[in-house]
């Protein structure tokens, strides 16, 4: 009996994680979602907000150049009929990224995208810092 008693903590504590995980996936989802809005009214400010360090004037430079960018791929050029979340993958960061933000861990949520033209697969990416997760890559 008391060895069934000690599988119960395991059982629950393994039900746990896997539902962190699955919040996780679902917080990281709407908020690569999130980012066409900030895209569509070129949000600077936002952006910057979902960076995991502030950036210095140069940077904020070349990230209005990336916003408008993506702005114009996705707003000008062409037109968003649905936008489809696909599943989270986890993997290790790069040297840099470990390096220059502390990156603990990388997700990359994947979208099927539908337009007018054109359907395709994207994807945002976020980094894990010991502050929390960070936007390192638009769609």
């Amino acid at each position: 009996m008391l060895r069934y008693l000690a599988l119960i903590p395991l059982f629950l504590l393994g039900t746990s994680i896997a539902e962190a995980s699955e919040n996780l996936e679902q917080v990281l989802t709407q908020r690569c979602l999130d980012t066409f809005d900030f895209i569509e009214t070129k949000d600077l400010a936002t952006f910057i907000a979902q960076m995991p360090v502030t950036p210095s004037e140069h940077e904020k430079k070349r990230s209005m150049k990336v916003l408008e960018r993506a702005h114009e791929r996705w707003f000008v050029k062409k037109k968003i009929i649905s936008i489809e979340p696909q599943k989270v993958t986890y993997q290790a960061p790069s040297k840099i990224k470990q390096e220059k933000y502390q990156a603990q861990q990388q997700a990359k949520v994947g979208l099927f995208i539908l337009s007018e033209n054109y359907r395709s697969t994207m994807s945002c990416k976020f980094i894990k810092t010991p502050k929390g997760w960070f936007l390192s890559s638009l769609p």
